[in-house]
């Protein structure tokens, strides 16, 4: 999977329903415990636009502010995930990222690098 994918991956998670984001397990996948990549370097890599990083700050910035607020998080308490006023923010503004973002792998010579070393 290539870092552009893994990062539209993490996007899709904070997107999808309360129902499929309660479905998933919380230290498995960490397209959504770490930062993929930092988008600046992706960009260096030419696999993100800056109009993408453009479009992804907002969402960013919301789950930052998220994390750092006070109150119950989905991760302590899953019914969070079907109450919070906030965290429906976030499922919201990812769900319009998602659909501007386009879904595809986007190899770079920084990716095909780390295949071919393998």
């Amino acid at each position: 999977m290539t870092r552009y994918a893994f990062l539209r991956r993490s996007v899709a998670y904070f997107a999808a329903s309360p129902e499929n984001q309660l479905a998933h397990d919380w230290g498995a996948d960490d397209a959504v415990n770490d930062t993929p990549y930092p988008l600046e370097h992706m960009l260096e890599h030419d696999e993100i636009t800056p109009a993408e990083i453009a479009i992804l700050r907002p969402l960013e910035t919301l789950i930052g502010q998220y994390c750092s607020s006070q109150g119950v998080k989905p991760w302590h308490d899953e019914a969070v995930l079907f109450s919070d006023p906030m965290w429906a923010r976030i499922r919201a503004l990812a769900t319009e990222i998602l659909e501007r973002l386009p879904d595809e792998e986007r190899e770079s010579d920084w990716t095909r690098s780390l295949r071919d070393d393998c």
